[in-house]
């Protein structure tokens, strides 16, 4: 299951084995800010309550969040990042 209300696909990271997205929080925020025009606090804001918030509510297989933990923002070079993995 893939998020569709807004083009996150800048923000999809990968797929789970079980087959659901894998997003980053942090670029969902950042989409919005660059394509939607919204406030950095108001896409922050958009995206904790109407998407996060929101997965509770979606059957199996919803999509899943990811915040970072280091460093506090990944950035432009890690969206470019080639883990050498197959299929990468």
């Amino acid at each position: 299951m893939f998020l569709t209300d807004y083009s996150y696909d800048s923000a999809l990271i990968g797929v789970t084995d079980d087959g659901r997205a894998v997003y980053v929080y942090d670029w969902m925020v950042d989409w919005l800010v660059e394509h939607e025009g919204f406030t950095a606090e108001d896409a922050a804001e958009w995206v904790s309550y109407n998407t996060v918030r929101g997965i509770g509510y979606m059957p199996d297989g919803a999509p899943i969040v990811i915040y970072p933990l280091v460093g506090g923002r990944l950035t432009e070079e890690d969206k470019n990042h080639d883990t050498g993995a197959e299929g990468n």
